[in-house]
C-alpha cells in the first residue's frame, strides 16, 4: 500500500507544483520583470496605485522610484486621476485619492469637470465647475493642503487659507462665491430666456498673505499623503544626516545587532513628551525621525537635565551614545534581551546640527573622475563651486581610467566649505555618474 501511495505522489508531484506552478510563477515573473524593465513609469505606477492604502508601502515603493531615478510628482487637479498615472513626459503623478479624506465620489467629480472643460485655471475656476456636494469644504481644504492647486498660474497656496484660532482654515468666500455662481448658472440656464451670458459674479480678493515657512507647509502635506513628496525636511541638513551620522533609525530598532559600537544617530525632533516613571523619577523621550524612520531617545535624571533644551520639535540634531549591556542599576531605555544579555543605548552628547556646523569636522573629500568624464563644462563647474565654496576642508580631484583601476592624475589640494550647494553638486554629479566622491 506505501509503494502505491508513494508512486502515485512521486507522479502527481512531476505536474502538481514543480512543473505547472514552477511555470506559472516563472512566466508571471518574466511577464512582471518585463514590464519593469521596459515601461518602469507605469510599472511603478500600478504598484503604488495598488499600495495606496498602506502608507509605508507607498513609502517604500517612492524609495524604489528614487533608485530607479523616476520622479514623483505632488497630486495636481489637473492632472491626478484616482490612482498614480503617468504623464506625457514619463513622469509619475501622485493619484487623488491618495489624500486623506478625499473619497472617489470626489475624484470623479474633478476628472468629470476637468474632461468637460478642460483644465481648470485658478481657484474661483474650480469651484466655479465642480459638483460641490461632491467636493465639500473639506475636501478643497485637504486638496489645497496636499498641494493640488499649486499647478495654478495665478494664486498660491496660503491665499486660500485664513486663520482661525490656531488653526488654518479654507477661506469661506471661495466657497461661498462657488456656490453663489453655480445656483446662478443653473436659475439661467432654467430660465424662460435660458443662456449664461449674464453670470457676473465679482470674484472674492486674494491678499498678499506671507507664505508659511518649509516645515509648517511639509507638514501639512505629510498629513494629507503620508509621506513628504514635494521635499523632505531633513533635505535643508541632507549631508550631515547621510553622511556624518553613521546609524539609521531603522537599525536602532534592533540595538542588539548594534552591541558595543558607538551610536551617531541624525534626525529631526518631531515629537516630544514628558513623564513620571514608577520610582518618581522624571523623564522625557524625544523621537528622532530620518529619512528611514522614527527611533525614541529617553532621557533620564542627569541627561534631562542637560539636554531638556532638545525636548523641542522641528528641531534637527545629532545624537551620539553607545549601545552596551545593561546594568544592575540602569535606568535607561531597554531593548529586547539577547540571550542571558539585555542591551540598551546610552546616551553620551546630543548635538544642534544647525548650530554646532558638522561640515566642519570633515577632514578630507576626494572626487573621482573617470577619464571620459573630463569635459569642459564639468571642469567650469568644478572651478567655479571651488571659488564660491571656499573654506577649511581638503578637497583632492583624482581622474581614474575608464575602468576606475589607474590613477592617472591626483590633484593638489583645494581648500572647501562644504555648503548646501556644494553638496547638491555633488550629488547631481554622482547620479549622473560624472564622478563619486569620498568623505573622510
Amino acid at each position: 500500500i506505501l509503494e502505491k501511495i508513494w508512486k502515485d505522489w512521486e507522479k502527481f508531484a512531476s505536474y502538481a507544483f514543480n512543473k505547472s506552478h514552477a511555470a506559472c510563477y516563472a512566466w508571471v515573473a518574466y511577464q512582471t520583470a518585463y514590464l519593469k524593465a521596459n515601461y518602469p513609469a507605469e510599472y511603478m505606477a500600478g504598484v503604488l496605485t495598488r499600495s495606496m492604502d498602506t502608507t509605508s508601502d507607498v513609502a517604500r515603493f517612492m524609495e524604489e522610484c528614487k533608485v530607479m531615478r523616476l520622479q514623483v510628482l505632488p497630486p495636481d487637479v489637473n492632472e491626478s486621476a484616482l490612482g498614480f498615472t503617468v504623464n506625457p513626459k514619463g513622469e509619475i503623478r501622485y493619484g487623488l485619492g491618495g489624500i486623506t479624506g478625499i473619497g472617489e465620489k470626489a475624484v470623479e467629480a474633478i476628472i468629470e469637470a476637468r474632461k468637460k472643460g478642460g483644465p481648470f485655471t485658478d481657484i474661483f475656476n474650480f469651484v466655479e465647475r465642480v459638483n460641490l456636494q461632491a467636493c465639500n469644504k473639506s475636501t478643497i481644504e485637504n486638496l489645497a493642503y496636499a498641494g493640488a492647486f499649486d499647478g495654478f498660474k495665478t494664486g498660491y497656496r496660503e491665499q486660500y487659507f485664513v486663520h482661525d484660532g490656531d488653526k488654518w482654515v479654507l477661506n469661506d468666500a471661495i466657497l461661498r462665491y462657488g456656490t453663489k455662481y453655480q445656483a446662478d448658472l443653473e436659475f439661467a440656464t432654467n430660465s424662460l430666456f435660458g443662456g449664461t451670458e449674464s453670470i457676473e459674479i465679482a470674484r472674492p480678493k486674494l491678499e498678499d498673505v506671507p507664505r508659511w515657512d518649509t516645515l509648517f507647509r511639509l507638514k501639512r502635506e505629510y498629513d494629507m499623503i503620508g509621506i513628504y513628496i514635494s521635499e523632505h525636511p531633513l533635505d535643508q541638513h541632507k549631508f550631515e544626516i547621510t553622511y556624518l551620522c553613521r546609524n539609521t533609525t531603522t537599525q536602532m530598532s534592533d540595538i542588539s545587532q548594534l552591541a558595543g559600537r558607538n551610536i551617531t544617530l541624525g534626525g529631526m525632533v518631531t515629537s516630544t513628551r514628558r513623564g513620571i516613571s514608577k520610582n518618581g523619577n522624571e523623564y522625557g523621550i524625544m523621537t528622532i525621525t530620518d529619512y528611514q524612520g522614527s527611533y525614541d531617545v529617553v532621557l533620564y535624571k542627569k541627561n534631562l537635565a542637560q539636554y531638556q533644551k532638545f525636548l523641542m520639535e522641528n528641531i534637527f540634531v545629532q545624537v551620539v551614545g553607545r549601545v552596551q549591556e545593561r546594568g544592575s542599576d540602569s535606568k535607561h531605555f531597554v531593548a529586547k534581551p539577547d540571550g542571558e544579555k539585555v542591551w540598551e543605548f546610552r546616551l553620551t552628547n546630543i548635538l544642534d546640527i544647525a548650530e554646532d556646523d558638522l561640515a566642519r569636522r570633515v577632514n578630507k573629500i576626494t572626487l573621482t573622475i573617470p577619464l571620459s568624464e573630463i569635459k569642459h563644462d564639468l571642469i567650469e563647474e568644478l572651478e567655479e563651486q571651488i571659488v564660491q565654496n571656499s573654506g577649511s576642508t581638503t578637497l583632492f580631484i583624482r581622474v581614474v581610467d575608464n575602468n576606475g583601476r589607474h590613477v592617472l592624475f591626483m590633484s593638489q589640494k583645494y581648500r572647501i566649505h562644504i555648503s548646501q550647494s556644494f553638496f547638491r553638486f555633488l550629488e547631481l554629479k554622482q547620479s549622473h555618474q560624472a564622478l563619486d566622491f569620498k568623505i573622510e
